[in-house]
């Protein structure tokens, strides 16, 4: 289910409303060990630590190349395709469900 997320923009003094969706999760969803939770908490540094054992393993590839997005990416992508039904993910603090946080 897709809902609005409202974002108010200021350009020239005048302000725009720009309407983004954002698909969440299911309800009753749980972070799994794969996810990486996208916020500055507690709770997220310690469920991500297998997130940042990951980083650690490619840093040396990363310092290395000139192509550095092209690290990132297949970095990202495998962190996607490791965690079905989740990835990289936030929590809506008003709904209290979770989203996939995207591009």
């Amino acid at each position: 289910k897709k809902l609005p997320n409202m974002i108010i923009m200021t350009e020239d003094r005048t302000l725009q409303q720009v309407v983004r969706s954002r698909e969440y999760l299911p309800d009753a969803y749980i972070p799994r060990p794969n996810d990486v939770i996208c916020e500055n908490k507690v709770r997220a540094r310690l469920h991500n630590k297998r997130f940042h054992a990951t980083i650690r393993l490619h840093l040396k590839r990363y310092l290395e190349v000139s192509d550095k997005n092209h690290v990132m990416n297949k970095l990202i992508d495998s962190i996607r395709q490791e965690s079905i039904g989740g990835g990289f993910i936030k929590l809506d603090k008003k709904s209290g469900r979770y989203y996939e946080v995207g591009d």
